[in-house]
């Protein structure tokens, strides 16, 4: 059931929000960068008109809704700036189960950002939407992706992965998994 009331999620140094058309110039930024793009489904530059669009769209989304995609917009607490987003894929036929994806301004990596970001998304997740499931699908080539979320406790479960043609070239996307009770056993 679509999570119609959400407003934000906070950590220490972030707030998880809804997106706004204010963000649209730092969205556009951080998505035109090459560095970025690279291993996601856009290429760079990012068009500002694409960008208004899906900002618009993510506008009358709520989180939680099955079988749509929701972005949270990565902003700082200091400031309020934009400087990344976190995505949860709510599955149509297994609402108990999410896809999470996630992009960080190229600037802002190296900080720990991104991981404070996904514990936050993980926590709302599990703990306030009583997830069973969060998958994460990354390019076998995004080292600091593949890091990342085993640095967060996802674990790989021995599945094949996808292969495909993508930009260009072939490659391989890595499947991993965190499960409710893999989050319980982390919060002990």
């Amino acid at each position: 059931m679509p999570d119609t009331a959400f407003s934000t999620l906070e950590t220490a140094r972030l707030r998880l929000r809804r997106v706004r058309e204010s963000d649209v110039a730092a969205f556009v930024a951080y998505r035109s960068q090459p560095e970025t793009a690279h291993f996601q489904s856009w290429e760079a530059p990012f068009p500002e008109a694409e960008a208004r669009a899906f900002l618009a769209e993510m506008a009358d989304a709520h989180p939680d809704t099955p079988g749509q995609w929701f972005q949270f917009a990565i902003a700082s607490r200091e400031d309020d700036m934009l400087v990344g987003d976190v995505a949860l894929f709510t599955a149509g036929d297994d609402p108990g189960k999410v896809e999470l994806g996630y992009t960080l301004d190229a600037r802002a990596t190296g900080k720990g950002l991104a991981g404070e970001a996904i514990m936050a998304v993980l926590a709302y997740a599990f703990e306030q939407r009583g997830k069973h499931l969060v998958e994460a699908w990354t390019d076998a080539r995004h080292s600091r992706s593949l890091a990342l979320l085993a640095r967060l406790g996802f674990q790989r479960p021995d599945s094949p992965p996808r292969r495909g043609f993508y930009k260009g070239e072939w490659c391989e996307d890595i499947h991993h998994t965190m499960s409710a009770q893999d989050w319980a056993l982390r919060q002990v």
